[in-house]
């Protein structure tokens, strides 16, 4: 995500460091994952990205964005933990209003630029569950849900997870 208008705090850099690191054992998933957000698919995962007309250096999208209204809902496309909550106010500039759900033994979600966070972590959230709304905080364009896949800390598209799932 560096790059892009406005680099992370440290503060921020490292709970998502942290964040990308959590294994928990137990497997809290259960086939495809569900799609997050309505908004049509305004970039996918991959991409190489570009700032101010020039390509980044050794930087590739890292998730799928959704371009919708802001305000409209954002879903847990699977049961999990959360554990992260990251907000402007507490210096999320680059990655805005953040959650981070373990989804268990390894797979990871993470949505950003949220206008609104609906759960605290430590909570404990289900498929399809409304945990925020979309919005256009930290380093965004316009309203946007990023939705960023990882497992085992390593970025993965979520476009097989949502269509077919594993197990």
């Amino acid at each position: 995500m560096r790059g892009g208008g406005s680099d992370g705090t440290d503060f921020e850099m490292n709970r998502v460091a942290q964040f990308r690191e959590v294994r928990s054992p137990q497997k809290l998933w259960s086939g495809a994952m569900v799609r997050p957000n309505r908004g049509e698919v305004s970039s996918v995962y991959g991409v190489r990205r570009y700032y101010n007309g020039v390509f980044a250096q050794n930087y590739y999208h890292r998730g799928v964005d959704y371009a919708g209204g802001s305000g409209s809902p954002i879903l847990a496309p699977a049961a999990g933990r959360v554990v992260l909550v990251g907000r402007v106010a507490d210096g999320f500039r680059l990655h805005g209003n953040t959650i981070g759900i373990d989804h268990g033994q390894g797979v990871s979600s993470i949505f950003i630029h949220l206008s609104r966070i609906d759960v605290q972590e430590g909570d404990t959230v289900q498929a399809g569950q409304t945990i925020g709304t979309l919005g256009a905080t930290g380093s965004a364009t316009g309203p946007n849900l990023h939705w960023g896949l990882y497992v085992n800390g390593v970025a993965v598209d979520p476009v097989p997870w949502r269509n077919s799932g594993f197990e």
